[in-house]
């Protein structure tokens, strides 16, 4: 069976500087795999790298058995995949639903499904219902990464990436985010997951990887 997403011996970093080192990772569907390492490892690099803003050097990305390591990264999410970075995930001046709103631009959809998604968003992060016509920048540092993470699970990903998701979050907002990414998987999606809270981490990832010095 051929793997969810191949990452073979790639080197990657930003205007001529190489962050990662012949770095190889393989993801199957339904599976989640997360990256721990201190800051500056490499683990946000990793991500940007798999959606084509970095600069590769050498090696290769397949997703689905085809290359995107040539793609631009427009390109790259058209073929299912979703990223939610750690910050400049949202439109700040936007409210709640706008927000949402663009999401769901992404995948095409127009009309009563597009307000049906945005409902059903909504109803995955009960939360984020009595902000929904405020200001994205008006919700606290945790509120706006579960509006990040729902505007990437509008786009019915194959395959999500998270950065840090569980920062600024009480328990009862990382609940609700097990739970969807528990759904991904049962559906079949991959996911990598970029997390410092490794109690969380070991509750949603089936495999745990230390990044140190650009390297896995």
């Amino acid at each position: 069976m051929i793997p969810l997403l191949e990452v073979e011996s790639v080197s990657a970093g930003y205007g001529g500087d190489t962050i990662l080192k012949e770095v190889s990772l393989s993801l199957e569907s339904g599976d989640v795999i997360g990256l721990v390492g201190r800051n500056g490892s490499g683990k946000s690099t990793f991500l940007h790298t798999i959606v084509g803003l970095t600069q590769i050097s050498h090696g290769s990305i397949r997703f689905r058995g085809h290359e995107i390591h040539r793609l631009k990264p427009r390109q790259i999410l058209a073929k299912g995949i979703a990223y939610a970075s750690q910050k400049d995930a949202i439109f700040p001046e936007l409210s709640v639903v706008e927000n949402l709103d663009i999401s769901i631009l992404l995948t095409g959809s127009r009309g009563a499904n597009s307000r049906q998604e945005r409902e059903e968003a909504l109803l995955n992060f009960p939360s984020l219902q009595k902000f929904r016509y405020s200001p994205a920048k008006a919700l606290s540092g945790g509120m706006q990464k579960i509006l990040s993470l729902a505007m990437a699970l509008q786009q019915n990903p194959h395959f999500l990436m998270l950065d840090e998701p569980s920062v600024g979050l009480d328990k009862r907002a990382l609940v609700q985010i097990e739970e969807q990414i528990n759904n991904l998987k049962v559906n079949g999606a991959g996911l990598i997951i970029v997390e410092h809270n490794q109690d969380f981490l070991r509750s949603v990832a089936n495999t745990i990887l230390t990044v140190d010095d650009g390297m896995i």
